[in-house]
């Protein structure tokens, strides 16, 4: 019965009108039949074919290989395959419940339980309903994967099989995914990326390999979080990944950007992280409407852009152009010592430095065995400007002093044993200023004592 099946299946290649040339689509050829086939043709050229039993097939002259429980062939360009349906060629194996194969399109529709391999780097996508198109030069110029009903994919890296970076794919998965060839891949409807520590949501995503490789979010908004120690929070319109052999290289959050790590938020038009070693070794942020800001520690930070450095993760530097800088509030200024009676208002001015151009170095220090980062100087050049206040206790009233300065530049330097306190300020160039000293000022002196007498001269 084997040997009937396979001829009656040569037999029904040979009536087609085109057997003998150089087809770019595949002519389906039975390699093997455990029970029984049947031919049929109902119209002159149009042969149909059955078949039931471990089938296997081959596309003639090509790299694919067809393997399936029963077959039912129309005309030869369309084939159902049931039961266990497995189709592979030189990039993709699928395995399915069902499949039909239209050759006369090169297009797979796999259905049920589908699971499909990337034979190249190992990537796989699991779905209830998966479409593929073949790449044939003429009609499918690349090859190109749709899932829907919220397939997933793990794409892993292009590497080697022992690689320990392959235990760690990106896993992505939406209502919608679709990829063209081994390079692209799309993604849309309640869209997810996660690899190891990291985690994205978004409207839609997109995906690109290659030398460098690009992921993208969109949403509004999107988010990508890291967790861990270093763990951080991204937010914005549309969020983008640059990849370095699959490694995060840079992200760029815009529109509405926000980015979240300990007690750091920075925002603006456009935030940027790079990272060197998957550690975040520079930030940066800018913004035509609103600027760029920094919160952080009680600290804030304004201007039209800011860059922080942070090599290995530790705070080194900050930059900021045409801004402000300002401190935490003075816990003290805004509850002071109260005298009975006393209604004056707190005084809750925060100190502040501003600038064309503005420099923050910090450096590690040691405190009781615990490393901090400590600030270390404040730096303002251009249109320098700073104000300082501190509350004076004296004869026990709580009075304000302030300090308001203007220069080309002003230089802070900080007590080396508490980062909030100052050691020095000066200012060049162009120096101008006021030193308000409430508690400091005399009062006139109202002598009450006696009249002088003068010998010979009445009072």
């Amino acid at each position: 019965m084997r040997s009937l099946a396979f001829t009656i299946a040569c037999a029904c290649l040979a009536a087609s009108p085109v057997s003998g040339q150089q087809r770019k689509t595949c002519v389906l050829v039975i390699d093997h039949v455990g029970r029984e086939g049947i031919r049929s043709e109902f119209l002159p050229g149009n042969t149909n074919y059955d078949a039931a039993g471990d089938v296997r097939m081959h596309c003639d002259k090509q790299k694919v290989t067809l393997r399936t429980d029963s077959i039912s062939m129309l005309s030869g360009e369309y084939a159902r395959l049931f039961g266990h349906a497995v189709y592979q060629d030189s990039g993709y194996r699928f395995a399915a419940d069902t499949m039909v194969y239209i050759t006369r399109i090169e297009k797979i529709e796999a259905r049920g339980h589908v699971n499909v391999l990337d034979r190249t780097t190992g990537s796989t996508l699991v779905g209830p309903y998966v479409d593929y198109w073949r790449q044939v030069k003429g009609i499918n110029d690349s090859a190109k994967v749709v899932a829907v009903s919220r397939p997933t994919v793990r794409y892993y890296a292009r590497s080697a099989p022992n690689d320990t970076g392959r235990q760690h794919p990106y896993i992505l998965s939406g209502q919608r995914l679709q990829g063209f060839g081994q390079s692209r891949l799309w993604g849309g409807g309640a869209v997810t990326i996660d690899r190891d520590s990291l985690h994205g949501t978004g409207d839609s995503l997109a995906f690109a390999r290659g030398a460098a490789g690009i992921g993208q979010l969109i949403g509004a908004p999107a988010t990508l979080r890291r967790t861990g120690s270093d763990s951080f929070a991204v937010f914005g319109r549309d969020i983008r990944l640059g990849l370095a052999d699959d490694q995060l290289r840079d992200l760029h959050a815009f529109v509405d950007a926000r980015v979240i790590r300990g007690a750091s938020v920075v925002t603006g038009d456009t935030v940027v992280l790079e990272f060197a070693g998957e550690k975040v070794s520079l930030t940066l942020a800018w913004g035509k409407t609103t600027g760029a800001t920094l919160h952080s520690g009680g600290y804030d930070v304004r201007g039209d852009s800011l860059a922080v450095d942070s090599p290995g993760e530790l705070l080194r530097e900050l930059r900021v152009t045409k801004g402000r800088m300002q401190n935490p509030r003075d816990s003290m200024a805004l509850k002071p010592v109260r005298l009975p009676g006393d209604s004056t208002p707190p005084d809750t001015t925060r100190n502040w430095l501003a600038g064309d151009r503005l420099l923050a170095h910090f450096e590690q220090a040691d405190s009781a065995g615990t490393a901090i980062t400590r600030l270390r100087q404040l730096e303002a050049f251009g249109r320098a400007a700073s104000y300082f206040s501190r509350s004076v206790a004296k004869n026990g009233k709580v009075t304000p002093s302030i300090n308001y300065t203007t220069a080309d530049t002003i230089f802070v330097i900080m007590k080396a044993a508490d980062s909030t306190g100052v050691a020095a300020v000066s200012a060049h160039g162009h120096v101008s200023g006021v030193q308000l000293e409430t508690a400091s000022l005399k009062k006139q002196r109202s002598d009450t004592s006696k009249a002088v007498t003068v010998p010979g001269v009445r009072p």
